[in-house]
């Protein structure tokens, strides 16, 4: 399917929202990517991102993809189904985040529900992989493909 094309640069900065206390940005690692100009800027490389800027970069368009984490493709946590509950709390992984449901002056519920996100690429479906490993129904994604006109979005090619 073409996924690393020539136009298809994925950029692994480091973590840009590991401290809500900073206020600047990391500098570019790359010194050439600095001063590039592309058609199109895709920020995260989870089950969203990743497709949508391979389909831009298959489609000759210049794509930078911004992914917050790193490649954990050899991270037995994300890759192994008897280990894949560790997943949602590794620390090279886990985003940490928290979100508050309910006003401060709310006393009966706890105001810092769990929220599970995941950074690296293929985002949150590198903590899911385990809970969420059937594909979908045949006539799911033919059904797709036909009213889009796009037979990559049928179920063999998927």
């Amino acid at each position: 399917m073409g996924l690393l094309t020539a136009t298809f640069l994925t950029l692994l900065a480091s973590p840009i929202f590991a401290s809500a206390a900073s206020s600047t940005l990391p500098s570019c690692p790359s010194p050439s990517t600095q001063d590039s100009i592309y058609d199109y800027i895709v920020v995260g490389a989870g089950a969203g991102g990743g497709p949508v800027a391979a389909r831009l970069a298959e489609n000759g368009f210049s794509v930078l993809l911004v992914e917050t984490g790193e490649d954990e493709s050899n991270n037995v946590n994300t890759t192994s189904l008897f280990t894949a509950f560790a997943a949602i709390d590794d620390p090279k992984i886990d985003l940490n985040y928290t979100i508050k449901e309910y006003p401060a002056n709310f006393s009966v519920q706890r105001n810092d529900e769990w929220y599970p996100r995941s950074a690296g690429i293929g985002g949150c479906t590198i903590h899911n992989a385990g809970e969420n490993s059937i594909a979908g129904m045949r006539q799911q994604f033919d059904a797709i493909s036909l009213t889009f006109n796009d037979p990559t979005w049928s179920r063999d090619n998927i």
